[in-house]
């Protein structure tokens, strides 16, 4: 869909809750040329995050999305 809609040409962002995103996905992300993405966190701790977003974990939400160097 980033693809798509860079071909028209446009600015493309996405949002997400960054539980299923790894440093592939966002690697294949920037790679199809994606402007900007967005992670909704839902917990500025583990324990809080843990209770909204249930079997996710903070530091694998933010850490995971980074591409490796």
């Amino acid at each position: 869909m980033v693809r798509a809609a860079k071909a028209l040409p446009a600015r493309v962002e996405l949002i997400t809750n960054g539980t299923l995103l790894d440093a592939a996905t966002a690697r294949a992300l920037i790679d199809v040329g994606l402007d900007r993405l967005w992670v909704s966190i839902d917990g500025a701790q583990p324990e809080s995050f843990a209770d909204i977003r249930l079997g996710a974990e903070l530091p694998h939400v933010v850490e995971n999305p980074r591409p490796p160097a």
